[in-house]
């Protein structure tokens, strides 16, 4: 017995024109939206990866400056053993080398240049610290600097010294950059702070 023939399968009829610009267009859209997906995920990464260099850059940055920092205090402390008379004169109109300035102090300026002229030590006082001075403002942005006495064995890392003592300290500050901008100095503790002690021989 002969079966019956199948009547044609539906899934055998050619797709329509318009089954198929449906179909098309809903493929399409979900490209659209994968691609829109991907380029978000992406953006986010690249995001992540700017903001991770800035901060790699700015901490570098704030470790060159302490290190700039370091290494001027240590070469006032140098300057000061060296003319150790004048230094470790605790009155401060005869000591150039104790010094209070704020970003915005005027630079000390004197006529001699000790490098070819001959200075008495107070003279060769007021040129290192003029020279120094101008190395400072233009190593570190916005600088403050205090040379002072004090008279604790461990001085505190604020401004406030005794003004006298055996010890002289050298603190160094600078404007830095935060989250919030930039906080400068003169409002902070120093970021520096260099004990010289005044026994050392001239």
């Amino acid at each position: 017995m002969r079966g019956k023939k199948r009547g044609p399968d539906s899934r055998d009829k050619p797709e329509s024109a318009a089954n198929a610009r449906t179909r098309l267009a809903h493929q399409t859209g979900l490209s659209i939206i994968e691609v829109l997906v991907a380029i978000l995920v992406v953006s986010l990464g690249l995001l992540g990866a700017i903001g991770m260099q800035s901060a790699a850059m700015q901490a570098n940055r704030e470790a060159r400056l302490l290190e700039v920092a370091v290494a001027l205090g240590q070469d006032l402390a140098e300057k000061m053993r060296g003319n150790h008379a004048v230094a470790f004169e605790p009155a401060s109109a005869a000591n150039p080398y104790l010094l209070d300035a704020p970003p915005t102090a005027q630079i000390p300026q004197n006529t001699l240049n000790c490098m070819r002229d001959t200075c008495s030590p107070l003279d060769l006082a007021n040129w290192e610290v003029q020279d120094w001075m101008a190395r400072t403002r233009s190593a570190l942005p916005s600088p403050r600097v205090r040379v002072c006495f004090d008279a604790s064995s461990s001085p505190s890392v604020s401004w406030n010294c005794t003004d006298n003592g055996t010890l002289v300290v050298v603190k160094l500050s600078w404007s830095v950059s935060s989250n919030e901008g930039l906080a400068f100095s003169t409002t902070g503790n120093p970021l520096v702070a260099i004990a010289i002690p005044a026994g050392i021989p001239e």
